[in-house]
């Protein structure tokens, strides 16, 4: 009978120890392209164990590879960096070291809460950031000899560089009608006699959108369009929130990211209508913003 116990409790031991040593390694990679440069995590899990790196591209003092190891419980990953040293995503800050695998339709995302700045309300807010799978998430290259990645990078920059001292500019408010059936509002911020950003925005019966618009040497380099969906007719009430970015360079689209920060090709017929609608439209408000006149006028529609 001992012998027989003794057989039964190193089976038990070994039954038992079996599933953990043998977990099987995953590695996941999840990415997200902000304005400032792309960031990127690569996860490795095994079992209940969580490592991986979480880098920061672009040319700020922030840029580079931050480690951090952690655990999972179901979908919730609990992270610390080594050296308690947090990734440097300025202007934004991470709020949390539990982050969430969680699913949207077939594809496994993974989402972040920061803080950052609201540029339509000049607040810092918490929102959750959604990183996508790198193999799906749809970064291509710009459009072919607009400038490659050199570009995008010149946009960031010049993105920052607005941002970076708003109050040193002259506000020019106007109205705006027929751009939206709820009229709207549009504030062209100059240095000097050069406007260098314009923010618009369009109120509905079932939402409001911004939009922002950027210039450097007049011409025009960005647009960041935000969508705002009500849960019923002018309620005010915001139920769903979209985004999509507008990469441009010497008078061309070279870059779109759509809602879900997916690339849109450029060779599609709505890439090419939404080129021509956002070069008229940003040579409009200009011109309005310069005007003596106090609204904007939208064009009357062709016949």
């Amino acid at each position: 009978m001992k012998n027989v116990s003794g057989i039964y409790m190193v089976c038990v031991l070994l039954c038992f120890a079996a599933p953990t040593a043998g977990a099987q390694s995953e590695t996941k990679c999840f990415r997200a392209d902000w304005l400032q440069g792309a960031r990127i995590i690569n996860l490795r899990i095994n079992g209940r164990e969580v490592a991986g790196t979480f880098t920061v591209e672009g040319e700020g003092r922030g840029a580079g590879k931050y480690e951090f190891s952690g655990t999972r419980r179901g979908d919730a990953l609990t992270v610390a960096f080594a050296g308690n040293r947090l990734p440097d995503v300025a202007p934004s800050e991470m709020r949390s070291l539990v982050w969430t695998l969680a699913r949207d339709g077939g594809r496994e995302l993974l989402r972040i809460k920061f803080r950052g700045r609201n540029y339509e309300t000049n607040r810092y807010e918490d929102r959750l950031a959604d990183f996508e799978p790198c193999e799906e998430a749809g970064y291509e290259a710009p459009a072919e000899g607009a400038g490659g990645a050199d570009a995008i990078s010149a946009i960031r920059r010049r993105y920052s560089a607005i941002n970076r001292a708003p109050a040193k500019y002259r506000v020019v408010k106007k109205e705006l009608s027929g751009f939206s059936t709820e009229g709207g509002e549009l504030v062209a911020y100059l240095d000097g006699e050069s406007v260098v950003k314009i923010t618009a925005t369009h109120f509905g019966e079932t939402g409001r959108s911004f939009e922002e618009f950027y210039y450097w040497d007049g011409r025009l380099f960005f647009i960041l369009h935000r969508r705002e969906t009500y849960d019923e007719p002018m309620s005010g009430r915001v139920s769903k929130t979209a985004e999509e970015r507008f990469y441009f360079n010497d008078g061309r689209l070279i870059r779109w990211l759509d809602s879900r920060g997916r690339a849109v090709a450029p060779g599609r017929g709505e890439y090419r209508e939404a080129q021509a609608r956002y070069l008229d439209v940003a040579r409009r408000f200009v011109e309005g913003a310069r005007s003596q006149k106090s609204t904007v006028e939208a064009p009357e529609p062709a016949p």
